[in-house]
């Protein structure tokens, strides 16, 4: 079976090298939704689509603040919050909610919780007790509910300064992430959005149609591993790594910038699927991933997308790492002792479920995870084992090994890092440069 899995992986890795359009996605694509099937195929039609502002109008008995209407949501965040009082499952998150508008309340981010007619009549009781800081509405009719195809509180949705929906039935993982990304998009921002999407499609398709001629003469596939001077220490040290500003840093790129001098582990030939790629000369991209948690796999579709995109120049990685669960006293790997061959089983059968399109690669003891340092006290990385609520996360790794960058797959500093580095990484460019003579020399000059 793992030899069958390893040639679906290796043909679908060599269709990576090959021409790949370009796709340009809105910021925060990546973070978690719920939902499957049709319905979710109509939730993702409903993101960047304008919110209808007449669903206000559809709900009743307002408590603990003012009826949201057109104008007092114009310019702010709006996070509606699906939930019932009788069901304590629902009522969870309104502690984590309460956080969020102490914490962006004052920067345009209003929460509205959404009741429906069943239980109504206790509602304003568990607002007091729960001591709710956010606006509470009543949805008789159930009339948003319908529009917003809520089928099990509770769920999130998330509406932009400029009335759009961009996150429709968001997973409660990734609730922060995606509400920090639209606090920190100004009104103007927001109302571009689809236009700077639009222009960075048609760039990215110019840029595609420039080189498009040469990718048919010769393929990127079509070149060996050719032989290059590898940079010396010295000159790794010598090199203007690219750092974030301090001052304009959010709290995710921060723990990043704490241990950006930490080391990727050796792994094992082994330990790789569907082979171990050849990381010399090239920029590594690592996600951490379960299989038995969804979540941690969210990041799969723009990890394939990333590979097609950079091509040789980077190799992305998954790291299927032990998790944390976080309603247990103790971590998953503390309770219990990981069996190797259930674990390599899961990794094989997960690979030839979701054959994805770059490598793989086996950490049963969590080295990679305890090498970021990022949060250890709340993500337990010192044990090697990682958080679910910090997926997808992401670090990017030179290639001398070090490691000088990582956070949340949705931080607005994650490409920047990522092309700064493919820029200034002496070994990629020296790589670079070996193959563009090689290929100048099969086509004739």
């Amino acid at each position: 079976m793992k030899m069958r899995m390893i040639v679906c992986a290796v043909a679908a890795l060599a269709a990576t090298l090959a021409v790949a359009q370009p796709v340009i996605h809105p910021p925060g694509h990546d973070l978690a939704r719920e939902g499957t099937g049709q319905r979710r195929e109509a939730l993702d039609k409903m993101e960047l689509k304008p919110f209808d502002q007449s669903q206000w109008d559809n709900l009743s008995d307002w408590t603990n603040g003012p009826a949201l209407d057109r104008g007092s949501t114009h310019g702010k965040v709006v996070l509606i919050y699906s939930w019932t009082s009788y069901l304590p499952t629902t009522l969870r998150p309104i502690a984590a909610l309460n956080r969020l508008v102490d914490e962006y309340g004052d920067r345009g981010l209003v929460v509205v919780g959404v009741h429906p007619d069943v239980g109504w009549e206790d509602a304003a009781k568990v607002v007091k007790q729960r001591r709710a800081k956010f606006v509470v509405a009543h949805d008789a009719s159930g009339a948003l509910r319908e529009y917003l195809m809520i089928d099990q509180d509770p769920d999130f949705y998330l509406i932009d300064r400029a009335g759009r929906m961009r996150f429709a039935d968001l997973d409660t993982s990734a609730l922060n992430a995606a509400v920090e990304l639209l606090i920190n998009e100004t009104t103007e921002q927001a109302e571009g959005l689809l236009d700077r999407l639009k222009r960075e499609e048609e760039a990215a398709d110019r840029e595609f149609g420039k080189t498009f001629g040469i990718r048919q003469e010769f393929h990127l596939s079509d070149i060996p591993d050719l032989p290059f001077a590898q940079p010396s220490e010295e000159v790794y040290a010598s090199v203007q790594w690219p750092k974030i500003p301090e001052d304009e840093e959010d709290r995710s790129s921060r723990r990043g910038q704490e241990q950006q001098f930490g080391r990727m582990p050796e792994f094992e030939d082994t330990d790789f699927l569907p082979s171990k790629p050849n990381f010399k000369g090239r920029v590594t991209v690592a996600y951490f991933f379960n299989p038995k948690e969804p979540r941690s796999y969210a990041y799969l579709a723009e990890a394939n997308r990333l590979q097609e995109a950079h091509g040789r120049d980077v190799v992305v990685l998954g790291v299927m790492t032990p998790l944390e669960d976080p309603n247990a006293r103790r971590s998953r790997r503390d309770a219990e002792a990981i069996d190797p061959a259930q674990w390599t089983k899961d990794l094989v059968d997960f690979a030839m479920a979701r054959t994805p399109r770059h490598w793989l690669v086996s950490d049963i003891a969590g080295r990679m995870s305890s090498a970021l340092d990022a949060d250890r006290r709340r993500s337990r990385q010192d044990s090697g084992v990682f958080a679910v609520g910090n997926m997808p996360y992401v670090a990017l790794v030179s290639s001398d090994g070090v490691i000088r960058w990582h956070g949340p797959a949705s931080s607005r500093w994650f490409k920047f890092m990522l092309d700064e580095l493919l820029r200034v990484d002496p070994a990629v460019l020296e790589r670079r440069k070996v193959e563009e003579e090689y290929r100048r020399s099969r086509n004739g000059g």
